[in-house]
Formats: C-alpha cells, structure tokens, sequence
C-alpha cells in the first residue's frame, strides 16, 4: 500500500485547490500532518442546521456561503435528541439521559457525565433513568423524568 504523506505538497496544493467546498477542505486536513500543512486553515462560514429527524443515519446543514445544502451520514445522532449545539459540536441526548458531544464533520464523539433530573426537565424528552429504592424496598427500579 502506497504511503500517501510521500505526496509532493506542490501536488497536495493543487488537489486541495480543486475542493468544492470547506466540508471537504476540513475532512482534507484531518488525513494527516503533511495533508494539514497543504491546507491553509479556513474558517467555516456558517450553516443552519435543518430539521432534524431522530430516526434518521443523516443531518443536513444549509450553508449560506455556498447556497447549498449538506449532509452528513450520521449515524451515532440516531434516536438521539439535539439539545443543543456550541462551536461546531452538537450536543446529544438519548432515552436513557447519557449526554455526549458529536461533531459532525469529523464524527469526533465525546461522552459526558450522566444527566440530572433538571437536565431531563430542561430538554422537554422522555428519559429513563433508575433509582435507587427506598429502605424498605432495596431493589433497581424505573423512574421515568419528564
């Protein structure tokens, strides 16, 4: 198999010249640290992120910059609720209240600390979570969160 950080940079700036938008651009530039020094760092202009439908394996983006819309295959966000969104990373919530980071260029996913109950309020989605029992009653039960 061919070692592709061997490319001349002249080459690598010429192919990362013909990239239609910045989605590929960012996806050019996390190959490697030869294919990165290719790639001036762009600043990605803004999107607005289309409904979003928790059963589907994809999110779509509208980019004003290039007046078109963009998806990305997504599968980790499905059955997930969108609670949010912050520097690129979208914030996820599933059924059972795990919160994790998704970022959807470099499908980078970060798990965070379990949810609160006033986490589980704020969002408006149905999460389960268990409870301890009471004294009298030491054993595992379900607690639905509204």
């Amino acid at each position: 198999m061919p070692n592709w950080t061997d490319l001349p940079l002249e080459l690598l700036n010429e192919i990362s010249d013909k990239l239609p938008c910045c989605v590929d651009k960012v996806r050019f530039r996390s190959v490697c640290c030869v294919w990165r020094a290719a790639v001036p760092q762009i600043r990605f202009p803004p999107v607005l992120m289309l409904p979003y439908n928790p059963y589907t394996k994809s999110i779509s983006f509208y980019s004003l910059y290039e007046n078109q819309v963009v998806t990305f295959p997504l599968p980790e966000a499905r059955e997930k609720v969108l609670c949010g969104a912050s520097k690129g990373w979208l914030v996820l919530m599933d059924e059972s209240g795990a919160i994790s980071l998704l970022n959807p260029i470099t499908r980078a996913q970060v798990q965070l600390p379990p949810v609160t109950e006033q986490i589980a309020l704020a969002s408006g989605f149905k999460v389960s979570k268990r409870a301890e029992g009471n004294s009298s009653n030491s054993s595992m039960q379900n607690k639905t969160v509204y």
